[in-house]
């Protein structure tokens, strides 16, 4: 009977270990993306997960006009601690040029995300986001805002 009530003890211990253990794992899961900007403009936040052999960085953003009648798109630029260019995974609805990720398309509102796995020697990266403006009827009216910041 002892046995008993001793080995009940145990099994509750363990069980009440294991549920803070995948408690713990969730929440961390959930906080794993650092907000960077949270503006009506634009919303950017990145995470990076280290992998056996590398990192994986995942970097969301979303923008949105807030004049009317404007149409707007995104340019990224990441450099590793060396200042060099990343080499960017091919995303479908963006192109690279000069050293940046720029929407092929103006928009008045857009989502996107970049997915990259780089060696896990790179701890820091520069992060150059643009936002490239254009009235919805004439193309030849653009207004810039360029933002910089370092992720690691």
């Amino acid at each position: 009977m002892k046995r008993i009530g001793i080995l009940m003890l145990v099994m509750v211990t363990l069980l009440s270990m294991i549920q803070a253990t995948f408690t713990v794992m969730i929440a961390r899961a959930e906080t794993n993306a650092i907000q960077l900007i949270d503006e009506k403009f634009l919303s950017l936040s990145y995470s990076r997960e280290r992998l056996k052999e590398s990192s994986q960085w995942v970097v969301n953003f979303n923008h949105q006009s807030q004049e009317k009648g404007y149409h707007e798109r995104v340019k990224i630029r990441i450099t590793d601690e060396r200042n060099q260019t990343i080499e960017y995974p091919e995303i479908t609805d963006m192109i690279e040029k000069d050293g940046w990720l720029t929407e092929k398309e103006f928009s008045v509102k857009k989502e996107g995300q970049l997915k990259f796995d780089l060696s896990k020697s790179i701890k820091k990266l520069n992060l150059y986001v643009q936002i490239d403006q254009q009235k919805a009827i004439k193309e030849d009216n653009e207004h810039r805002i360029l933002l910089h910041g370092v992720i690691h």
